[in-house]
């Protein structure tokens, strides 16, 4: 788990791209390796604790979620939280919340017609200059530019047909 962790941030990074259904299958294996205490024998205690967070960041990435949320919903200190949670996924609860908007702003952008501004607020960024931002240095590039880059193939993925309304 730790490795495939190491190579994930490795890859955003060093600013590369892919698409979200490649970060899907990879967060997927590693929540599946995390499930089963005979490959991830640390986690035998708090396994189903940090799945559930994992959980409720992925179902409430457009709220403000705090440390002191998540720490209650593991049932940990934050202490204690911050640093199994780093441990086991290679990032801090708050860059994962991070990636998590970035995941989901990149199905939207490859899957709606909305506006950057309205994505934003939807993966929960106030304005879009602070979703830009993000995007821009996490993914390396613009989310105008990914969404003019995917569209075709992300909508191919999933079986829609491609709209015309890209930023």
């Amino acid at each position: 788990i730790l490795r495939m962790m190491e190579e994930m941030v490795a890859f955003y990074q060093d600013g590369s791209s892919e698409s979200v259904f490649d970060t899907s299958a990879r967060i997927y294996q590693m929540l599946m390796l995390l499930n089963n205490p005979i490959q991830s024998p640390r986690l035998k205690k708090n396994d189903d604790s940090l799945i559930r967070v994992v959980t409720y960041i992925r179902s409430h990435v457009g709220k403000r979620i705090t440390l002191q949320e998540m720490a209650d919903i593991a049932g940990l200190s934050i202490y204690y939280f911050s640093h199994l949670f780093k441990e086991m996924t290679g990032q801090s609860p708050t860059e994962f919340v991070i990636y998590s908007r970035i995941d989901r702003a990149k199905a939207l952008l490859i899957t709606s017609d909305l506006s950057i501004a309205e994505i934003s607020r939807e993966v929960g960024y106030p304005n879009s200059s602070n979703l830009i931002t993000l995007f821009t240095r996490r993914v390396g590039c613009s989310p105008a530019q990914f969404r003019r880059e995917n569209r075709a193939s992300g909508a191919a993925a999933l079986g829609l047909p491609e709209t015309s309304g890209a930023q």
